[in-house]
């Protein structure tokens, strides 16, 4: 492994970290959320900025949903709103609906990121609803 690939993976353990930080400081009343959330924010642009110099130097490196984002931004995000659903219906708890839009997000995606959350998806619901 060069110091480049595990810079990326450094990279993206860190933007995982920050992201489960930002959901996380909503739970910790003594904390002003709106300002831990700005703080957050800032730094996941940070590391974001950082990450797509490396991208620059190392076009290899980009993650996958990257790639699928700068081939056909529409698309992407159309995806990502079909995700977005689906991720909001398994955190209610609603998994005949989640399983519907996971289902749906496979179908279009027929392969790559988003094919894959959305295999992920179905498989986490799998047992969790005889219903779905």
């Amino acid at each position: 492994m060069t110091a480049h690939d595990s810079f990326e993976e450094l990279l993206a353990e860190a933007l995982q970290c920050l992201d489960n930080a930002a959901r996380d400081v909503r739970s910790i009343s003594e904390l002003d959320t709106n300002s831990g959330l700005k703080k957050l924010g800032r730094a996941i642009m940070e590391i974001w900025e950082l990450r797509e110099q490396l991208h620059n130097i190392r076009p290899d490196l980009k993650p996958n949903f990257v790639v699928e984002y700068e081939q056909n931004p529409v698309r992407y995000d159309a995806l990502s709103e079909i995700s977005r659903i689906a991720h909001q219906y398994e955190e209610l708890g609603d998994y005949k609906n989640a399983k519907i839009k996971f289902n749906e997000l496979c179908s279009s995606a027929i392969s790559g990121y988003f094919c894959m959350v959305g295999e992920a998806g179905l498989y986490r619901i799998f047992n969790k609803d005889t219903h779905a």
